[in-house]
């Protein structure tokens, strides 16, 4: 089953809850929007704890020199929910994004048309880059991520295989990534105590983070460092009703829980705790314990037994000083 929308979560609700109007006479996109978020968030949380590759994403950002804390909704990451590794790999050059057009047809697509005024890469080049920030897209369908490319001119840079779904509203910055040199693992560390009086050295400041209250704090270096972090996604999607939810298979269990929780909420009890009932199973805890929701994260254990997925093996380590020595 391919991955659902919005739009297709809506209507299979309705259709439970035998709303037949189109668009929903009671239940309709906006009174359900509540419980359709609830449902992803409670869907995501599971897949969380069972380690599903299905909710692991990268992002980027720049870190410019002397820089030591990113707040990551700065830089257009709103849904981290569990930090997995960050690294780390030397960067010459960014540049602001103005806009962004998604050609889905006609020869060469699809692929994403960014602007981004001097970019200074080699016109006819096909370089790597890094897009970040850009506002306006489906969470998990935009533009954001890494991309080959291909440079049109001094001003356009092209994003070959991009389908995003949605429209360019602001933001974006474009970072060529080098081919010669490698993203390194960056240590985590529970705090970062800065030491008076350190010079900002590359490479001896350049390996550690800490992830505090929320932010990133870094060590400032010298020079400016493209980041790449690595997360668990949380359940916050685009509303919008051709928003993509990437979990295959996910339709029923999303649309059968939303649908629970709109009776519940209009007092049809007994139609909402059967519905419940079929979502999550006779405990209605959204635990993966039973209902279509344990279907799917037994499933989920299955195909993560065969690819043998497993935590990269740098994490965090106790008992080790807090800052380092110059």
């Amino acid at each position: 089953m391919a991955k659902p929308t919005i739009s297709q979560i809506n209507d299979q609700a309705r259709a439970l809850l035998a709303d037949t109007v189109n668009g929903g006479e009671i239940f309709d996109d906006t009174t359900l929007q509540p419980f359709v978020a609830q449902s992803i968030r409670e869907l995501f949380r599971v897949l969380r704890g069972a380690q599903d590759p299905f909710v692991l994403v990268e992002n980027y950002f720049v870190l410019p020199g002397n820089v030591s804390v990113v707040d990551p909704a700065s830089v257009g990451i709103n849904n981290l929910a569990e930090l997995e590794y960050v690294e780390w790999t030397p960067s010459n050059s960014s540049t602001a994004i103005t806009n962004c057009v998604v050609t889905l047809t006609g020869a060469g697509a699809p692929y994403a048309t960014v602007t981004a005024a001097g970019h200074g890469m080699t016109i006819g080049t096909l370089p790597t880059v890094a897009v970040y920030g850009i506002v306006g897209f489906d969470l998990f369908n935009s533009p954001n991520g890494a991309w080959a490319s291909q440079v049109i001119d001094a001003n356009t840079i092209q994003l070959n295989g991009c389908t995003a779904t949605g429209s360019y509203v602001s933001g974006g910055i474009v970072a060529p990534v080098s081919l010669t040199l490698q993203f390194v693992p960056m240590d985590p560390r529970d705090r970062i105590e800065f030491v008076a009086d350190s010079p900002a050295v590359p490479d001896q400041t350049d390996q550690v983070y800490a992830w505090e209250g929320g932010i990133f704090r870094f060590f400032p270096s010298s020079q400016t460092r493209l980041i790449r972090i690595t997360y668990r996604t949380s359940g916050v999607v685009n509303p919008a009703s051709s928003a993509v939810i990437p979990v295959d298979d996910s339709l029923d269990f999303l649309a059968v829980r939303a649908a629970g929780l709109a009776a519940l909420s209009h007092g049809a009890d007994s139609r909402g705790t059967q519905l419940a009932n079929e979502a999550l199973g006779p405990t209605l805890q959204a635990d993966g314990s039973g209902g279509i929701l344990g279907t799917m994260l037994r499933a989920s254990i299955r195909s993560l037994q065969r690819i043998q997925y497993r935590r990269p093996p740098f994490r965090a380590r106790r008992n080790r000083p807090d800052f380092l020595q110059f």
